[in-house]
């Protein structure tokens, strides 16, 4: 846990600060949208979990949108329904849901919260490079995390 906190928290919490500074004193870039920073993801079950780890913002999740890609082939952008579970995604030959998990039950993606991605009907394929990918309504702002199922 204490790794967790001084090499994901704390580097996306001044990361998030010096971007302010410098946003603040030279003018220019200013985020239209949440700061997201994602954990890295946990394989289990056939799916794969990745946990919000900070947001500078709540907002419903239906303000928000992802992109998966498999062995290096990007879906476009599917928009999250008001109950998170969004609709199955053809990629790379494979069907595949994601499904958000509100921890604190708010309505609203926050940290802690869990985005889920699996395989439609059965575990996400063996030996295959996965990226999720989590954007906000027109922002350029994005966070994403990679992985590999063995």
């Amino acid at each position: 846990m204490l790794l967790l906190v001084a090499f994901v928290v704390i580097p996306a919490i001044l990361g998030v600060i010096v971007l302010m500074f410098f946003t603040s004193f030279f003018g220019g870039f200013v985020p239209t949208g949440p700061i997201v920073v994602l954990d890295n993801a946990v394989l289990g079950n056939g799916n794969a979990s990745i946990e919000v780890r900070l947001v500078s913002q709540e907002h419903p999740i239906d303000r928000y949108g992802f992109r998966l890609e498999v062995n290096g082939t990007e879906s476009g952008t599917t928009a999250f329904p008001p109950g998170g579970q969004g609709p199955p995604v053809s990629v790379g030959g494979y069907s595949l849901s994601v499904r958000w998990r509100d921890e604190d039950l708010d309505g609203q993606v926050g940290v802690w919260d869990t985005f889920t991605v699996s395989g439609v009907g059965a575990p996400l394929p063996p030996s295959t490079s996965f990226r999720f990918t989590l954007s906000f309504g027109g922002s350029v702002l994005e966070a994403s995390e990679s992985w590999s199922t063995p």
